[in-house]
């Protein structure tokens, strides 16, 4: 499938602005990005030399990495957005903080600085280094984490952290990883950023219930 459009074809102001600056920015990217999709309401990628669990979804204001695992449980590894209002002489993001807001003279200069470009930075620095995503999922919920270093198989999600914090209408616990059976299981964003010897340690960690 041809992963070019000509700006002539594509009637989104937001999309043009995107394959614009991805024909001249592709070549940045450490890990290659395909785009596998298009329509008027969004833009559909992968990392063909990763996992296909890993997909990224772009839409006028927001662009999402997804992680999906079986056909069903799915978080979001990372997520780009803005929230634009007009202001004399452009625009502003009400997603960042007064003092942080930048005065953009256009939309389209707005998702190139807290979309695109965060994006790229993204892929180049976490995905770029990471050797696994973990999925965790349980009676109540489900989600998924990039894992760096082998030695962070065993510790708690980031997910199930906050769940921990969260009470209920009593006063408990939402979850309690002690009694609630949480299943968690990992597999290699490519085959090789996996050591041979690490392969027996990271079977003890698919579909291992905690």
């Amino acid at each position: 499938m041809k992963t070019t459009y000509k700006n002539s074809r594509v009637r989104p102001r937001y999309q043009k602005d995107f394959l614009q600056w991805f024909r001249k920015s592709r070549a940045l990217f450490d890990i290659p990005v395909r785009l596998v999709r298009r329509t008027d309401q969004r833009i559909e990628m992968i990392f063909p030399r990763l996992t296909p669990d890993i997909s990224v979804q772009l839409t006028r204001n927001e662009l999402m990495v997804l992680a999906q695992s079986k056909g069903e449980h799915f978080d979001m590894l990372a997520d780009f957005g803005i929230a634009p209002e007009r202001r004399n002489g452009g625009y502003i993001c009400n997603f960042c903080p007064p003092k942080y807001q930048v005065l953009h003279t256009t939309l389209s200069s707005m998702r190139l600085t807290e979309i695109y470009e965060p994006f790229l930075k993204w892929v180049n620095e976490m995905l770029m280094t990471a050797g696994w995503i973990r999925f965790y999922k349980s009676a109540g919920c489900f989600g998924a984490d990039l894992i760096h270093k082998e030695a962070r198989m065993e510790l708690p999600t980031p997910g199930v952290q906050l769940l921990t914090q969260l009470k209920n209408l009593s006063g408990e616990p939402m979850f309690n990883p002690e009694s609630d059976e949480m299943t968690t299981w990992a597999i290699p964003l490519t085959p090789s950023k996996v050591k041979a010897s690490s392969s027996k340690n990271l079977n003890s960690v698919v579909h291992r219930s905690q």
